[in-house]
């Protein structure tokens, strides 16, 4: 996250005509198993990105998934 984060503030700083754009970024990560729900690890990613949106711009938010 924090790679696109700085790619898309670099490539936006260039131009005096284009404004400067930022990123709100959630993420969500879990190992595979037996339990492992897609639907869970989306909705907790959304979740985040929620998060990130409520931070401020240009955040990266990681969800806690136990």
């Amino acid at each position: 996250g924090q790679r696109i984060r700085e790619a898309i503030a670099l490539n936006s700083g260039r131009s005096s005509v284009i404004p400067k754009h930022t990123v709100s970024i959630g993420t969500a990560t879990m190992i595979p198993g037996d339990y492992a729900e897609l639907d869970y690890l989306i909705r907790q990613a959304d979740q985040a990105l929620f998060q990130a949106k409520r931070n401020g711009r240009d955040q990266i938010v990681q969800a806690d998934i136990e």
